[in-house]
C-alpha cells in the first residue's frame, strides 16, 4: 500500500467522523425541537381552552385611595422587575449551558 492509499484512509476516516458529529448535533438538535413542541401545543391547548376575561367597572380614585395606591404600584414595579431578574438569571443559565 503507498501513500495514496493512506491518504484515501484517513480522508475517509475524517470525514465519517464529521458526519459522526454532524449527526450527534442533529440528534441534539431534533431533542430540542420535539420539546418545544410538546411545549408549544400544551401553550396551544390552553388557549383553545380559555374563558373570556371578566371586566371589573373602573371608578376614579380618591385623596384618600392614594397611599394603598402607591403601595399598590410599588408592588406591581417590583414584582415586573423580580420577574425580568428571574428571566435573565434563566436565559443567562441557558446561555452557559449551552457553551
Amino acid at each position: 500500500m503507498d501513500y495514496m492509499g493512506w491518504i484515501l484512509i484517513g480522508v475517509s476516516v475524517a470525514g465519517l467522523y464529521v458526519l459522526g458529529l454532524i449527526s450527534y448535533r442533529l440528534l441534539l438538535s431534533a431533542r430540542s425541537l420535539q420539546s418545544e413542541a410538546a411545549r408549544s401545543q400544551g401553550l396551544v391547548n390552553q388557549v383553545k381552552n380559555f374563558d373570556e376575561l371578566s371586566f371589573s367597572e373602573s371608578k376614579p380614585s380618591t385623596g384618600s385611595d392614594l397611599g394603598k395606591l402607591l403601595v399598590a404600584r410599588r408592588k406591581l414595579i417590583a414584582a415586573k422587575e423580580k420577574r425580568a431578574e428571574e428571566r435573565r438569571r434563566r436565559l443567562i443559565k441557558e446561555f452557559v449551558r449551552l457553551k
